[in-house]
This record gives C-alpha cells, structure tokens and sequence, in this order.
C-alpha cells in the first residue's frame, strides 16, 4: 500500500507467474561483485526476489503518480518504443519487474526517473556503506539458513568456520573478512538486504547455484555522488536494472513523507535502497 493506495497481492503474483513462465533471467550479483544469470524456476529463492522485484516496481509506479513527480513529463512515445525494441520483450519485462502487457509502463516509468537522476546527477544522495566478512560456499539455501541461525546464536562460531575456511582447512568452503562495498557500486545487492540490515546482521545471498552468508560488520550512511555510479551502472554487465536502482535514489528525497506498507510475506519497503527487501 502507498499512501493508502492498495496494491493487490493477487496483482504481484499474477504478474511473477508469467515472468516466472518466460523463464525470465534475473541480474542478482554474488558478494565480489560477479553477476549471475539465474532460472526463475530453478529455486524457491529466486520465486521470492521475483516476487520482491515485481512488487518494488508497483510500489514505484504508484510512487510516481504523486504531486512530487508531476514536473517530470511522460517520455515521448517513439521513445518508449525504441527503448522497447532494443531489448527481448520477455527479458525486458523481468528487468524491469513488470507484466509482457506493462512493458511500456515500465519503459515510460524508468525513463522518468532516469532523467530525474540525470537532472541531479551532481547533487549528494544517501549511500551505504557496509563492512561485512563472507563465508561461501553453501550447497544449498536450507543449508545456509541453518547456519546462518546457528552463528547468530554463537559468533563465535562463525570466527571460527570464517578463519577455517580462510586458511584453506573447511573443505569446498571460502572466506574473507573486512570487505567493503557500498550501494552506489554493488546495487544489484541491495534487493538481498545487505545494505538494509544493521551491524551484526547476517545475510544470506545467492552466488550462482550456491549460497553465501554475508555478516555485516559496520554500515552507514554517507552522502555520495550519483553521476559516476550511473555511468559505471551504465556499463556494466549488471545492466539496465541496476541503473534504473540507482536512478531511483534520486527520487527518495521526494517520497520521503509518503508511507508504504508491505504485506509481510514479501519483505519490508526500504526506503534508503527504495526497494523491498527480504525480513530479517
């Protein structure tokens, strides 16, 4: 719901089934920063970011529909289908997390927020920055949850399996401790929670076909400059749906009095990252 506004779960979940049947790929990134193409269908996991993708991209529609944004005019239409016929039509509507028939609500949405972005290119946006130790691989997520709680009761524990593992000693398993990642360059994390949770959090993230646990150290936000992080997104192989994240933390300023609710079976609404992301 936004600002009183309902969005059907019905709705959301319409919408995931049909990407989920065009076997759309999704752009979910590992900690070191490697994207990876994932099969919908292949986990429950990747259902549950789908539904999360789908769900954040009618939080921001509706968002845009506020008085806030009415200085930003619908982009011509022969732009929108030019936009629309570089890309394959099922791919396009998985980036962009919305229905095939939606495509160009998608377009015409991204584009907006895109030139709003370009428009304050130069002015301070709230980044995140997070130190966190990694602990990879996991064969599967049931697997990574279980541990996952088990060192949230014990850290010590997971100094120990993190030290192990950095040494070469806990078998197919790896290690790293103090790594530093902010929003602005990892965006395709932030639909995992890592740059939602606080300090002493312990994340679990896709990495392909495994599953990694990410502890967050230290986070804070910091002021950050969004033009350089727009033209790196911009050229990246994370792709057009982590510029269009990016885009919309020029909008966050402007959305700031306007509540968002989500049904819990879906996450929570971040307004930082403004997206939905996993609850913890």
């Amino acid at each position: 719901m936004v600002d009183g506004t309902s969005i059907s779960d019905s709705s959301t979940l319409q919408t995931v089934d049909q990407l989920a049947a065009d076997r759309t790929p999704a752009e979910p990134a590992d900690p070191s920063g490697t994207a990876a193409t994932v099969d919908w269908q292949a986990a429950d996991v990747q259902r549950e970011a789908l539904n999360r993708k789908v769900l954040t991209a009618s939080i921001r529609h509706q968002l845009l529909q506020s008085p806030a944004f009415s200085r930003l005019p619908a982009p011509p239409k022969s732009e929108v289908n030019a936009r629309a016929a570089q890309v394959d039509p099922a791919q396009l509507a998985g980036q962009l997390g919305v229905a095939p028939d939606r495509v160009d609500q998608g377009i015409s949405d991204a584009l907006r927020v895109l030139t709003l972005a370009q428009q304050n290119a130069e002015q301070p946006v709230t980044d995140v920055r997070v130190s966190m130790d990694i602990l990879s691989t996991f064969d599967s997520r049931s697997a990574a949850a279980a541990a996952r709680v088990r060192f949230l009761d014990d850290p010590a524990a997971l100094d120990a399996a993190i030290a192990e593992a950095a040494q070469g000693s806990g078998g197919a398993q790896s290690a790293a401790t103090g790594q530093q990642l902010t929003l602005l360059q990892q965006p395709a994390l932030a639909q995992f929670g890592v740059f939602s949770e606080p300090a002493g959090s312990i994340v679990v993230v896709p990495s392909g076909e495994r599953w990694t646990l990410v502890r967050i150290n230290h986070r804070s936000e910091t002021p950050g400059q969004l033009g350089s992080a727009l033209g790196t997104a911009a050229n990246s192989q994370q792709g057009q749906a982590s510029l269009f994240d990016l885009a919309w933390l020029a909008a966050s300023k402007d959305v700031r009095g306007q509540t968002v609710t989500v049904n819990p079976r879906f996450g929570r609404w971040d307004p930082v990252v403004m997206q939905v992301v996993p609850l913890s």
